[in-house]
């Protein structure tokens, strides 16, 4: 039995999507793309991982085409905080 305090590193295909913030049809199409990664298989259950996840979203162009890495003052210009992953995690519980 999962204690309800342990953090997931596996998700799901939805969990996955709103993980990074957009919807299953927008994962989808990443996935089939090459932008984001494929599944871990578990016999028949599909399960991404955060690591992975968190990779692939480093790794995507930022639209303004600037290649500053996330830490760097991006948040800096915006009232937008930083995506806590730790609290997003916990809030999953």
């Amino acid at each position: 039995m999962k204690d309800s305090a342990t953090p997931k590193r596996g998700l799901s295909r939805s969990e996955a999507a709103t993980y990074l913030g957009i919807g299953v049809d927008t994962f989808d199409r990443g996935i089939e793309v090459g932008l984001l990664p494929q599944p871990h298989m578990l016999f028949t259950k599909r399960i991404w991982d955060l690591e992975d996840l968190d990779r692939a979203l480093r790794e995507l162009p930022y639209s303004t085409g600037d290649d500053r890495r996330r830490g760097e003052a991006s948040h800096r210009d915006t009232d937008e905080q930083p995506f806590d992953r730790e609290k997003w995690l916990a809030d999953q519980r």
